[in-house]
C-alpha cells in the first residue's frame, strides 16, 4: 500500500471514536483491506455483513465503493447492495436456516462480498459460508484482520480470503454496538441483528446511542472520502 498520512486521515475525527481506537491501528488495516480490493470492490454485487461486529467495516466498504465511483470514468458502475445478518452463534440450526432462508429471499444477490471485522479461529464465519457454498453463491471473504496466516485456516475459507493485516487490529471494531448502533439480536432465531437502542428504556439513552450512531456514520463518509482521494493520487 502507498504511504497514507494517518494523522491526515483522521483530522478532526473524535479521538474517542472507534476508528482511533488502539492508536487507529484498526482503520490502518482497514485501509490495507481497501487498498487489496481496490480493483475487485466494483466486482461485488452484494456486501454481506457478518453483523453486528461486521458492520462498520461493512458501511465503510460501501462508503468507499461510493467514492471511487464518484472518482472513476465508468459512471455506469454502482455499489454494491448491502445486507446484514447476524452470524456467530455456533451450531445453531434454526439461526443457519433463518439466515439461510433470508439469502434465498435475495434472487438477484450476485457476487457477494462477506465482510467481518476479525477472524480467529474461523468457525464462526465458515458457518456462513457454508450457508453461501449452498446457495451456489459465487463469493469472496472480507476482514479487516485475522489471527493468524491464510495457511491456518480451513481451505474453504483460505481460498476466498481478503484481509488487510495479521493481528488482533480488527478487533478494534468490535463490541462497538453503540458506534455501529446493532447488537446480537436477542430472537435466537432472527437472522438479523437488533437495534442497540431497542435495550433501552429511557429516551436520553437512546437519543445518546443515536447521536454515536450518526458521528460514526459522518465519519466513515469523511474518511472514506479522504483516503479514496490519497488512495488515486497515488495511482497517478
Amino acid at each position: 500500500m502507498p504511504y497514507i498520512d494517518f494523522e491526515e486521515l483522521l483530522r478532526g475525527i473524535d479521538p474517542g471514536s472507534v476508528f482511533w481506537k488502539r492508536n487507529s491501528d484498526g482503520t490502518r488495516a482497514l485501509a490495507e483491506l481497501v487498498w487489496k480490493l481496490r480493483n475487485k470492490l466494483f466486482e461485488y454485487d452484494t456486501l454481506l455483513s457478518d453483523d453486528a461486529s461486521g458492520r462498520i467495516p461493512t458501511l465503510f466498504l460501501r462508503e468507499m465503493a461510493v467514492q471511487m465511483r464518484k472518482n472513476s470514468k465508468d459512471t455506469k458502475r454502482e455499489a454494491p447492495n448491502t445486507y446484514f445478518v447476524s452470524g456467530g452463534r455456533h451450531g445453531m440450526q434454526h439461526v443457519f436456516n433463518s439466515v439461510a432462508n433470508f439469502i434465498k429471499s435475495k434472487p438477484h444477490i450476485g457476487k457477494t462480498l462477506l465482510v467481518t471485522e476479525f477472524i480467529s479461529s474461523g468457525r464462526s464465519i465458515l458457518e456462513l459460508i457454508k450457508i453461501l457454498e449452498q446457495e451456489g453463491i459465487n463469493f469472496d471473504v472480507a476482514a479487516p484482520s485475522v489471527e493468524e496466516r491464510p495457511e491456518y485456516y480451513s481451505p474453504a475459507l483460505t481460498k476466498r480470503m481478503i484481509y488487510g493485516a495479521i493481528g488482533s487490529q480488527g478487533l478494534a471494531f468490535y463490541d462497538q454496538a453503540h458506534y455501529g448502533g446493532t447488537t446480537k439480536s436477542m430472537n435466537r432465531t432472527s437472522a438479523h441483528p437488533t437495534p442497540i437502542k431497542d435495550r433501552y428504556d429511557a429516551e436520553s439513552q437512546k437519543e445518546e446511542i443515536q447521536l454515536h450512531v450518526n458521528t460514526t456514520r459522518k465519519e466513515i463518509s469523511v474518511i472514506a472520502d479522504r483516503l479514496c482521494q490519497m488512495l488515486f493520487e497515488a495511482k497517478k
